[in-house]
């Protein structure tokens, strides 16, 4: 089949009939396949935005944790901007963590090219 031309090739041959049923069909393949193409983006979507939101939450409770701990425990002792320097490092980490294992879950092209099923 693969020395065949186009035309004459039963998979990718045209469906009988007039033009105008012939443009009818392909533009419904086509819609076919956007609405699945769009489907699938919508869904990697809403995963996103949740990972996203999941991941900021967790950050901000993590880092407020953080500040109140070492600021009940050592606030005599450490200034302010130690402090801070400790709360935005931790956030720096954990959120890098965070978009690290939402990028892993979140990818479906395997290393074919198809898009794959989780």
């Amino acid at each position: 089949m693969h020395d065949m031309p186009p035309s004459r090739n039963p998979a990718t041959r045209p469906p009988e009939g007039r033009p105008l049923e012939r443009a009818v069909s392909l533009a419904q393949r086509v819609a076919t396949h956007s609405a699945q193409l769009l489907g699938l983006e919508a869904r990697i979507l809403i995963r996103a935005l949740a990972y996203m939101l999941l991941g900021a939450l967790l950050v901000a409770i993590g880092w407020s944790l953080l500040l109140v701990m070492i600021g009940l425990l050592l606030s005599p002792a450490v200034p302010a901007w130690l402090l801070l320097l400790a709360g935005a490092l931790t956030q720096g980490v954990v959120g890098a963590l965070l978009v690290r294992y939402a990028v892993q879950a979140l990818d479906p092209i395997e290393d074919n090219g198809a898009i794959g099923e989780e």
